[in-house]
């Protein structure tokens, strides 16, 4: 048989000594794994002749190297080495780099900030199953704040033109996925955190960086699973030809966009419905019941918007006696004719005929803030023969709540 070259029997050399090192560290680590649970943590002692306490098929591996280690420290001009072996040997993998599972002995203060001691070491599985405290929840979320530069990665507010159509169940369960996309975006601000103090540090371990990555990668996409998750059962009412164009919608620090109006615009267009052309500024609700229907679909308040609102009357109408006129001065009969000409102008209202059956009330003016005249028509006698709910007049604070940064707001 030809002789191996001197070369080859280098690297042959130097690959048997990596083997015998890597099964060296195997055979330590499964001793360390098998040791008893109160010496799980300790390091393996040295003996004097600084060799590690392992098995008695160890040391004959160790002979074996140093047997091997002998032969090329001999003659190292001979083997054509130009650096010692051991710079060489440094050079194989550690335990981290083959993502081993060493036990990590850790200090009293890492183990308290993990509020955790050896004998309760599964907490967060205890969260996991049993949830945190409402007190310590608190004070995490009021604790950290996002960022200037990544606002998008918090919870979306529902649009306030579908806000104001959904039912209160649908409302509640909005809320409650929003609250949950808060927490989210609180954890993926700390694991921002925690990267932009490795990134300053000296010591930036490539491998803790990579595992951050991954965790806020997989955080930021769950983000955008529930946000989805709320777009679902919000628009599950709405045409589909609609419903297309409010997905194709980014999502930015509202749920359906910023420019949700514009979209609604598009897709009105796109669905080739036809507008009732509206020669008048007033009484012209009718001529966007395609629009209300993409809010709302409430048979009710779409039949107003359709057809008008009917008066319910509970009994036949008849009226008693004619309201007499009030004498007024010939500055208050001009404005009332200033009033009524703006109504007719605007449609507000139409001129009638006299007939049967007929139901005459009284009619006064009062200031605006303005300076101008508002047009009263007094029903208090009529309301009589209807049929009365009683309903909560929304004020001032509901209508605050309903309002969004860039809102617009028309005096009526």
């Amino acid at each position: 048989m030809p002789k191996r070259k001197r070369k080859d029997s280098d690297e042959y050399l130097l690959r048997k000594i990596k083997k015998l090192e890597r099964k060296i560290q195997k055979r330590t680590r499964r001793l360390s794994s098998d040791s008893s649970s109160d010496k799980s943590n300790t390091e393996l002692t040295l003996h004097e002749d600084n060799q590690p306490d392992v098995s008695p098929d160890v040391p004959a591996i160790i002979d074996s190297i140093d047997d091997t280690m002998s032969v090329i420290q001999s003659s190292p001009a001979e083997v054509g080495l130009d650096q010692p072996i051991t710079e060489n040997i440094s050079d194989i993998p550690s335990t981290s780099e083959a993502h081993s599972e060493t036990p990590v002995v850790l200090d009293n203060n890492i183990l308290e900030l993990l509020d955790e001691t050896p004998s309760k070491s599964k907490k967060w599985e205890h969260i996991a199953t049993t949830s945190l405290s409402k007190e310590i929840k608190r004070d995490l979320l009021e604790k950290y704040f996002l960022a200037e530069n990544c606002l998008k990665i918090g919870s979306p507010q529902l649009n306030p033109e579908i806000k104001a159509a959904l039912s209160d169940i649908l409302l509640k369960k909005d809320k409650a996925i929003e609250l949950k996309q808060k927490q989210q975006a609180i954890a993926i601000t700390c694991i921002g955190q925690a990267l932009t103090t490795i990134f300053s540090s000296q010591n930036k371990d490539s491998g803790v960086i990579k595992l951050l990555l991954d965790a806020a990668r997989l955080l930021c996409d769950s983000q955008y699973i529930e946000s989805m998750s709320r777009r679902s059962f919000v628009t599950s009412t709405i045409k589909k030809e609609i419903k297309d164009h409010l997905y194709s919608t980014e999502i930015d620090s509202f749920l359906f966009g910023e420019k949700l109006a514009e979209t609604l615009k598009i897709a009105r267009a796109s669905a080739d419905t036809p507008i009732e052309e509206v020669r008048c500024t007033a009484g012209r609700l009718a001529a966007f019941y395609d629009r209300w229907r993409l809010i709302t679909n409430d048979p009710v308040i779409l039949s107003w918007v359709k057809n008008g609102y009917k008066i319910p009357f509970s009994t036949i109408v008849k009226q008693e006696f004619i309201p007499s006129c009030k004498n007024v001065s010939q500055k208050e009969h001009n404005e009332f004719q200033v009033v009524i000409n703006d109504l007719l102008n605007s449609g507000s209202i139409s001129e009638c005929t006299p007939c049967n059956m007929q139901y005459i009330s009284s009619i006064f003016l009062v200031p605006k803030p303005n300076g101008k005249k508002r047009f009263i028509l007094n029903l208090k006698s009529l309301n009589k023969f209807t049929l009365t709910n009683h309903f909560k007049m929304e004020d001032l604070r509901t209508t605050l709540k309903l309002l969004s940064k860039n809102s617009y707001v028309q005096l009526i």
